[in-house]
């Protein structure tokens, strides 16, 4: 997928952060978007930052936790562009909690809207990527998604499930139009955090700081997420400490979380 110019790509999450960026750089070469999110006014201001006008763009309110919502949004895209041949599976949203003060009701509720929203997108979306010469589903990920963070069960369970759902679904897909690509991100300083739950309001800021302090900048993240689609790329590891990561939490994984356990102190939120 050399060329975006004339691809229609479905993003959730792009009322901000990583979804709102990619947004803008897409359009940027040529590619049509249908936006997605909860947040109609948040979707409305990305739409307004859009600058290249030859693209042609629609956005959807649509809450992706709800399976017919999903449905309803493929069948809106298809009529409004015709097609769809690239989609980004990035919303999310986020709690920080000890595991034993997350509720059962919101520990569902994320694993709803991070992994089954991206089931259901899936499903629906698939039969009209295969009609496409060349499509790509991309499912953004985390580094929580390989390192057992503390504080982070729901949402560490929620993008654990989805890696193995892009590995099995990359498997399947080999030899199809279909490529599945997915994204392991670095800290990146976006709305999650600061929209999400959180046991203690004091470490939410902080980490919020944290994040702020060291994070990629979103414009770097959605250039490479771009690039790597564009050559077709597997595993989208983003930035050295990632691949640093992702390299030991599969050579090593005991030593890597005995090692996270006895320094977590030294975050200053944990």
């Amino acid at each position: 997928m050399k060329n975006f110019s004339g691809h229609v790509a479905l993003i959730t999450g792009a009322a901000s952060g990583i979804g709102r960026e990619l947004a803008k750089q897409l359009a940027v070469a040529g590619c049509d978007l249908a936006l997605a999110d909860i947040d109609e006014a948040g979707l409305r201001d990305t739409q307004q930052q859009i600058e290249n006008k030859r693209a042609k763009v629609s956005i959807h309110k649509v809450d992706i936790a709800r399976e017919q919502e999903v449905r309803s949004l493929i069948d809106d895209v298809v009529v409004i562009h015709h097609r769809i041949s690239i989609l980004i599976n990035n919303a999310g949203v986020s709690i920080s909690s000890p595991f034993e003060k997350v509720s059962v009701d919101d520990y569902r509720r994320l694993i709803d809207t991070n992994f089954w929203g991206a089931i259901y997108t899936c499903k629906y979306a698939l039969p009209f990527l295969r009609k496409e010469r060349a499509a790509s589903i991309v499912n953004v990920l985390s580094n929580f998604a390989i390192l057992g963070f503390p504080n982070k069960t729901a949402y560490c369970s929620s993008k654990g499930a989805l890696l193995g759902f892009s590995n099995a679904l990359y498997t399947e897909l080999y030899d199809t139009n279909v490529k599945v690509c997915l994204v392991i991100p670095p800290a990146v300083d976006t709305n999650l955090l600061r929209s999400g739950l959180a046991s203690d309001d004091s470490a939410k800021q902080k980490e919020v700081d944290f994040i702020a302090r060291n994070g990629m900048p979103v414009e770097k993240v959605a250039r490479k997420i771009i690039a790597g689609v564009t050559n077709r790329h597997f595993r989208i590891t983003i930035g050295m400490q990632m691949r640093v990561i992702d390299c030991l939490c599969r050579w090593f994984p005991t030593a890597t979380h005995v090692l996270l356990a006895r320094n977590k102190s030294r975050f200053g939120f944990l």
